[in-house]
């Protein structure tokens, strides 16, 4: 059964914690599904409290983007990935000094977008599995001589200028 010896591999594997900005940025649902992610997926109960105050916010933007984690956190659950919430060993008052903690107690990975956690990360020798990094890495990279399609949506600045995707 594959699903089953996906499970076990997850379990033996260097397990994940994902904090709130990899969440909301939403990628790292279709990552996780790939195969691409081994290891137990840990979920901060600090992460899960800051999802439900961005998604009951007042500016419109952040209820959005808060919903819309509390969506992929959901989604994550229906996957067959291991998956469970973990609650911190202290309190610390900054979210990342507790995703820190966790991952040193943990022996955990942090799965993020956030630059400065990033850094922290390093600096603390815990492993950051940036998504941005991963989204950079995986580009199509474009040489000398290739031919590709390019749709023009709007007349540049200057003359035999435009911009396009």
């Amino acid at each position: 059964n594959m699903t089953r010896s996906m499970s076990i591999n997850a379990r033996n594997a260097v397990p994940k914690i994902i904090d709130t900005s990899a969440i909301i940025d939403g990628r790292i649902l279709d990552i996780i599904e790939c195969g691409f992610i081994d290891g137990e997926i840990l979920i901060p109960q600090g992460v899960i409290n800051e999802l439900q105050v961005v998604a009951d916010a007042n500016d419109s933007v952040k209820r959005e983007k808060g919903q819309r984690g509390l969506d992929i956190l959901n989604s994550l659950y229906d996957t067959n990935h291991p998956t469970r919430i973990i609650h911190p060993t202290k309190t610390h008052s900054d979210i990342d000094a507790k995703l820190i903690k966790l991952a040193q107690h943990y022996r955990a990975h942090i799965i993020t977008t956030d630059f400065n956690l990033n850094k922290v990360c390093h600096v603390q020798g815990i492993q950051a599995l940036n998504v941005n990094d991963l989204s950079e890495a995986i580009k199509p990279s474009v040489h000398q001589g290739d031919r590709f399609s390019l749709l023009l949506t709007k007349m540049g600045k200057e003359s035999g200028q435009a911009v396009g995707y």
